[in-house]
């Protein structure tokens, strides 16, 4: 409302863009689901890791080698899981900049964008819906950061 009171057309009390609200929830659920599949992919792989390392422990030379191989695997499988969900996390942090127009949030989210889009082209073609979210979150980011969609961010 203004003085007088009567409504303002598109006022936003926080002083945020109208569609950033949008854009930064968009980016706020990809993470969150980014955080649930990093910890599963983690968990998963560290459930493998067990399971080699007691195969390992328990049986001849081929239990032995497998489930070495089995153990390592599964390591590794969990150390991409929990790295994943440690860059979704800080993906959430950037949506809510987003959403409040912060030129942090847009920045932070267009270097998650560019680290997924690299990590997703060898998926390829698995990887396609990864390399279509990030490239459009990377281009609103950039849109808005140069000031051809909206006000130039603060």
């Amino acid at each position: 409302m203004n003085p007088n009171g009567y409504p303002r057309p598109n006022y936003t009390p926080s002083g945020a863009y109208d569609k950033d609200r949008g854009w930064g929830m968009a980016v706020i659920a990809c993470a969150i689901l980014g955080v649930f599949c990093g910890l599963l992919m983690g968990l998963g792989g560290a459930a493998l890791g067990v399971f080699g390392a007691a195969a390992a422990t328990s049986g001849g030379r081929e239990a032995t080698e497998g489930g070495a191989i089995l153990g390592l695997g599964g390591g590794l499988i969990a150390l991409v899981g929990f790295a994943i969900m440690a860059c979704s996390a800080v993906q959430v942090a950037g949506g809510v900049g987003i959403m409040q127009s912060k030129k942090w949030g847009f920045v932070m989210t267009a270097v998650l964008s560019i680290i997924s889009l690299i990590l997703n082209v060898p998926a390829l073609p698995a990887g396609i819906p990864g390399v279509l979210i990030s490239a459009v979150f990377l281009w609103y980011c950039w849109t808005r950061l140069s000031g051809k969609d909206g006000p130039t961010p603060v």
